[in-house]
């Protein structure tokens, strides 16, 4: 059971169409490499397949699935949850500093007060004692 080529062409169109727009934006630096590799991993894969596809044919005999399909939907699942995973990492790392950066910043504006209130009583006393 082989795919049509017109599937195949729309995904290999897809998959470099995608490529091209991730790195265009890697390059423009609005997107960082560590974030994309995982995209860029399963744009090749995609690629991959699109060109032979008889190799999904070869894994799902190797892991005794039956209809290729299913191989398919098994290695999507798969990579949705692996998008997801590395997704969530990263929104929980970045909680984590906007939480430190927040009590830094927390701390600064309270030494800020702290000094400022201090210059101001040393201006009154000198204002009150040398005028």
């Amino acid at each position: 059971m082989t795919p049509s080529i017109e599937l195949q062409t729309i995904l290999m169109i897809g998959s470099v169409l995608s490529g091209i727009i991730i790195v265009n934006l890697i390059r423009k630096y609005q997107l960082e490499l560590k974030y994309t590799m995982l995209w860029l991993i399963l744009i090749l894969v995609t690629i991959i397949v699109s060109i032979f596809p008889q190799v999904f044919v070869f894994i799902s005999k190797i892991m005794g699935i039956q209809v290729p399909s299913n191989a398919v939907f098994l290695f999507v699942s798969f990579g949705c949850f692996a998008l997801i995973f590395s997704l969530t990492l990263t929104v929980s790392k970045l909680t984590v500093k906007t939480k430190e950066l927040t009590q830094e910043i927390g701390l600064l504006k309270l030494r800020l007060h702290q000094f400022e209130e201090a210059n101001y009583r040393e201006a009154q006393y000198k204002d009150q004692h040398y005028n």
